[in-house]
């Protein structure tokens, strides 16, 4: 009987201790978010953002013990040059980039901005003008010198698109507050206040812009989309930590999670010329 009790007794000890060595095993990684009204979201999981929505995913893995601060762009590089146990959510892999940090592989993808206009009008009906089909910015204002595109005040599309609508005509343009929504620009195009914009297919797959009639072509020498991924510490540590992400990564795009995610935040449209540039990126 005494025997028994102290196997018992053996037993009880060893499971409460196996589960603290257990926890104390898992590389600890500390996951910085650069915008502080995207924390919480990111701590709940409740993001619905692409960003966060896949990320979230990733990360909900057992073999890290995960947790989410808030710093702002200027500290978070200085964090990871430290060699902390860190990476930063939603970066692009650029050369440079790379020479300093570890990345996972690709784990958003995002298309890049696009000039929409309406399907009732004359463009609608110009073959050149097809639904995704790629566009020279400066030779179509040429081609319809008359025709307006309606941009935000004050804003940078960034350096690659700036530069180009620097070479449009000023007749051309038309401006929309700096303070307007998104949406606010598809509906200029619905009132007829001008022939184009310029914005993100995200924005287009908005619940409210369900029913809007238009179509979307590609800009030429722009980026058609970029991809998201974790970008980590350069150490040893962070390395294995890369390995366990990418491993995560893999599962969920065999599991379609991920692609489904994406879909989910997709215009209908969109989905077909998706599914190939998805197929191309994780295969």
């Amino acid at each position: 009987m005494v025997k028994v009790d102290l196997l018992k007794i053996v037993i009880l000890v060893l499971g409460s201790y196996l589960p603290l060595v257990t926890a104390a095993d898992k590389p600890k990684v500390t996951i910085y978010i650069e915008s502080m009204h995207a924390l919480d979201p990111y701590v709940t999981g409740t993001g619905k953002t692409l960003a966060i929505a896949t990320t979230v995913q990733v990360l909900a893995t057992s073999e890290l013990d995960v947790n989410f601060q808030y710093a702002s762009k200027k500290k978070t590089a200085k964090i990871l040059d430290s060699g902390a146990n860190a990476c930063i959510v939603n970066k692009l892999k650029t050369t440079e980039r790379a020479e300093r940090y570890v990345f996972t592989n690709p784990i958003s993808l995002y298309y890049g901005q696009r000039l929409y206009y309406m399907n009732n009008t004359d463009l609608g009906h110009d073959p050149a003008m097809a639904d995704q089909q790629t566009v020279d910015l400066k030779n179509l204002f040429q081609t319809y010198p008359q025709k307006t595109l309606m941009l935000k005040a004050n804003t940078s599309y960034g350096d690659k698109l700036d530069n180009i609508l620097a070479t449009i005509a000023e007749k051309n343009k038309r401006y929309l507050g700096a303070n307007m929504s998104q949406t606010k620009l598809f509906q200029m195009l619905e009132y007829k206040r001008a022939d184009f914009i310029i914005n993100y297919p995200l924005v287009r797959a908005q619940p409210e812009l369900s029913t809007l009639a238009v179509s979307g072509a590609l800009i030429e020498h722009t980026n058609h989309y970029v991809l998201g991924r974790m970008m980590c510490s350069n150490t040893p540590a962070m390395t294995n930590v890369i390995d366990i992400l990418n491993n995560r990564i893999t599962l969920l795009h065999q599991q379609k999670s991920l692609f489904d995610i994406h879909k989910n935040t997709l215009h209908p449209a969109d989905v077909a010329q998706f599914e190939r540039d998805y197929a191309r990126e994780f295969k």
